[in-house]
């Protein structure tokens, strides 16, 4: 088989490479503090996508912590076993499960958030706080064009 490095960025230039390199290097920063705190990854996702929102379903929680569902059902028992969050009846759709975060869960977060908060300072102070705003901005509409795409060529199937 011979090479043909024009069909492909060097991986220098990837951009799913350069993504996820970027955040294993934000991540080497974080997990001591996530393990300090005896809390995943995944747990830490979770816990700030729901206290976003007053209740959240099961599969937003999923979509938006960047999850699979089965791992959300895994953590969702995992927080809950903790005393951190509850799973209620959605009082619109009884068919329907809620997650919430409990008073054991605000105070959990009350407790970290300072210090997730002083590790992300840093961070936007070293990368500077104009190209942050610019590159979570620019990923974020990047997402917006992806998504638009996909709904696009998905709609436009027989």
């Amino acid at each position: 088989m011979t090479k043909n490095p024009s069909l492909y960025d060097p991986t220098s230039r990837s951009l799913p490479i350069s993504l996820l390199q970027t955040r294993e290097l934000i991540m080497e920063v974080v997990r001591p503090m996530l393990v300090r705190h005896s809390i995943t990854e995944q747990q830490w996702r979770v816990l700030r996508v729901i206290s976003e929102d007053v209740r959240l379903d099961a599969s937003t929680v999923a979509a938006r912590a960047c999850l699979l569902a089965p791992s959300v059902t895994r953590i969702v028992r995992a927080l809950a076993k903790r005393g951190f969050i509850s799973s209620v009846r959605d009082v619109s759709d009884k068919r329907r499960t809620v997650l919430q975060l409990t008073e054991a869960g605000d105070a959990f977060l009350e407790k970290v958030s300072p210090e997730s908060a002083e590790i992300f300072a840093k961070l936007r102070r070293t990368v500077g706080a104009e190209r942050w705003e610019q590159l979570t901005t620019l990923l974020s509409d990047i997402r917006s064009d992806i998504q638009a795409t996909d709904t696009d060529q998905s709609d436009a199937k027989p």
